[in-house]
């Protein structure tokens, strides 16, 4: 779980009805999309990937969801994975 977000991910609203109706402000699929790449890519032990992850890839890539690339590159600095200014479709 993240402690402190890195910035340039998409906020949407979201409505919920139950139990009763209200508004939730929460990531947008490609700002989510990023995460689960930076996770895939970047996770710390022992390089292992979980399960999960690969079922979730699979997912965003079955309902074609555009990787918000601008996110990962935030959050890849973010962790010092990524050292330089950009990230271009190529360097990923």
């Amino acid at each position: 779980m993240d402690r402190k977000l890195p910035l340039g991910f998409t906020p949407e609203m979201k409505l919920l009805t139950r139990p009763f109706s209200f508004y939730v402000k929460c990531f947008d699929k490609p700002s989510l999309f990023a995460g689960k790449m930076h996770a895939l890519l970047f996770r710390k032990w022992k390089n292992r990937v979980k399960g999960r992850d690969w079922y979730d890839l699979e997912w965003y890539i079955k309902k074609s969801i555009p990787l918000d690339l601008y996110h990962f590159t935030a959050r890849a600095k973010d962790t010092w994975d990524w050292t330089k200014e950009a990230l271009v479709p190529n360097d990923f």
